[in-house]
């Protein structure tokens, strides 16, 4: 099996999918909920914070059990289409107390962020929000043996200086697979100020050298992560939401054709879709509008249920991590 992953829109042959069992809303500082109410839409906003804690079993019983489904939905595509399926592992107790007691709470069924795959490397990035550091060691077992299998390498970031949630951590180097797009020999990685740093991008392409540009891509306050504003999913088209730009498209992308999203549908994850090959795009339903104009520029487009890991801030892009894509497109 291919074990490089260099293009967004490569074909997808074998990836880690996250669940949602087990899922605590994470309890969140003054801060950080100041945060998320400028990341999320006000709905989802006021059910994350009422919840805070709390597990979705519990909480909200009936969106639990569809959030699960619409994850199994997405794994059964993959499989039905031949991709190779990893699953997390849950949590002990002792890693879910992990960077400290009170930070207690959050998923996996996000596994876009706490690694990157870029080539025949796998990184174990440093996130930014403590609840979100623990979900590195849900998939440690499948990383060492994808190495052990495909001889692929294994590094880590260092791990971020302790602070406390509310601190100052602007000098701090974070690096979130969420933020991070592959267009072969460059890389876009975007900074809002809510997961990646500017020093987070500068250790990358120290580590990547020269073999990779990188290109750091600012982004309005709000925007999480760039695949909530950006997606590639073929050569010469990007979904854009260009008013989350805020230097426009990066690099080669300036030539690309756009589909212009607004940003009430971008909050919504509607540029958040899974690359199956550079024909086959999968999006979340919610979206048809958009479904609509891809498949006016010619892709297949597959629309599937998934509106409710939107509800938590994240789409069907981060709900998976590619392990190996075809090499060339």
């Amino acid at each position: 099996m291919n074990a490089h992953v260099r293009f967004e829109y490569a074909t997808l042959r074998e990836a880690i999918v996250g669940r949602a069992q087990g899922f605590r809303i994470p309890r969140l500082t003054a801060a950080l909920l100041a945060e998320y109410r400028r990341m999320l839409p006000s709905d989802a906003f006021e059910f994350v914070k009422g919840g805070q804690g709390e597990l979705l079993a519990d909480y909200a019983p009936d969106i639990d059990a569809e959030l699960t489904s619409q994850i199994e939905h997405v794994v059964q595509l993959l499989e039905r289409r031949g991709v190779r399926v990893h699953r997390p592992r849950p949590l002990t107790p002792t890693e879910q107390m992990f960077p400290y007691p009170g930070a207690e709470g959050g998923s996996l069924f996000f596994m876009r962020d706490p690694i990157l795959v870029i080539g025949d490397v796998i990184i174990d990035l440093a996130l930014r929000m403590p609840f979100r550091r623990r979900q590195r060691f849900a998939v440690r077992a499948i990383i060492e043996q994808k190495v052990e299998r495909d001889g692929m390498h294994f590094i880590s970031m260092p791990e971020a200086v302790p602070a406390a949630p509310d601190d100052d951590l602007a000098p701090a180097a974070f690096l979130e697979g969420g933020d991070v797009l592959l267009n072969g020999d460059e890389i876009y990685v975007g900074v809002s100020g809510h997961a990646s740093s500017f020093e987070g991008v500068r250790w990358l392409q120290r580590t990547l050298g020269r073999k990779a540009q990188v290109h750091p891509v600012s982004l309005a306050d709000g925007t999480q992560h760039l695949d909530c504003a950006l997606s590639l999913p073929r050569p010469g088209l990007a979904i854009a939401c260009l008013a989350a730009l805020r230097d426009g498209l990066p690099g080669e992308l300036r030539k690309w054709d756009v589909i212009d999203v607004s940003v009430e549908d971008a909050q919504r994850l509607a540029c958040n879709g899974l690359v199956l090959d550079m024909n086959t795009y999968v999006i979340d339903r919610a979206h048809a509008a958009l479904a609509g104009r891809l498949r006016a520029s010619g892709l297949e487009v597959i629309e599937v249920p998934f509106h409710l890991p939107a509800l938590f801030g994240g789409g069907l892009r981060c709900a998976y991590h590619p392990l190996a894509r075809s090499s060339v497109p």
